[in-house]
């Protein structure tokens, strides 16, 4: 039988995988989303490697500044990979334009003010301020949080379109505290909320403690494209109301979307689909 000439080219064209680039991938992957150092032996069994060949790739990527090992010989991210990541040119623009309205609303609510965007099934976390706050949170720059959790991840789930939704609602809603929603249709029932109240609320759904109220941001076409976010204690949340919260998050959000659609790429690729 004579090979499909289709077959071969598609075949010739496709690009080859590197494993040496896929292991130390994954490393740097594992490193970035530790809470902490982390050891050579839990590395290697991260990565399904000998401890000698992972130490070999750890070097390496030590060399190139992306990882640093602390006083008791364990692995941390280096300032090399905060440098790469910050130069993403799609977020750019977003970061330059929000800098200074994110201080400025960070002191008007007494909290941390969160920028994200869409990234898979989870909201990224592109840029954060905060006013000496008396609380400590998971949400930070880099830091990748379920959409069904945050007020931030419903801001987005509301932006899609149905059939996009029903695809991420199909997947197991993991509780991260007691109060996260677990349940599809009561999700539904709170993204239609969300839909019409023009902004997000997480009611210590991602954090105990800790409440969230989100806005959209919006691309040159005014489709959702990024999202602002406010957190603050639950009870401080509760005294104050979310709607108050999210008309002081809403003019922000209108500044930072007047400056920045000037400057972001035509492309610009974290849009719901």
């Amino acid at each position: 039988m004579q090979p499909n000439p289709d077959r071969v080219t598609k075949a010739a064209q496709r690009p080859r995988t590197v494993q040496s680039v896929i292991h130390a991938t994954t490393l740097l992957q594992v490193i970035a989303h530790a809470r902490g150092p982390l050891s050579l032996s839990r590395l290697a069994r991260a990565v399904g490697l000998s401890k000698p060949a992972t130490y070999n790739l750890l070097g390496t990527l030590m060399a190139l500044h992306l990882l640093r090992r602390d006083a008791a010989g364990q692995y941390l991210p280096d300032w090399g990979l905060y440098e790469i990541g910050v130069r993403v040119a799609d977020i750019e623009p977003l970061r330059d334009s929000a800098r200074m309205p994110l201080r400025e609303l960070a002191r008007q609510v007494h909290g941390a003010v969160l920028l994200s965007v869409l990234h898979g099934n989870h909201v990224l976390y592109v840029d954060r301020a905060e006013d000496s706050v008396g609380f400590t949170m998971v949400a930070d720059i880099g830091i990748r949080s379920p959409l069904h959790t945050t007020a931030s991840g419903k801001v987005l789930l509301a932006a899609m379109s149905d059939h996009v939704l029903g695809g991420h609602l199909q997947r197991p809603l993991r509780a991260i505290t007691p109060a996260t929603i677990t349940d599809p249709r009561m999700m539904l029932m709170e993204i239609a909320l969300t839909r019409d109240h023009g902004y997000g609320v997480s009611w210590g759904e991602q954090e105990r403690d800790l409440s969230s109220v989100a806005v959209p941001l919006r691309g040159r076409d005014g489709s959702v494209c990024a999202v602002l976010a406010a957190a603050v204690p639950t009870a401080d949340l509760q005294r104050i109301a979310p709607s108050r919260m999210a008309g002081r998050l809403s003019g922000t959000a209108a500044m930072i979307s007047s400056s920045w659609s000037t400057s972001a790429p035509s492309s610009f690729k974290f849009c719901p689909d």
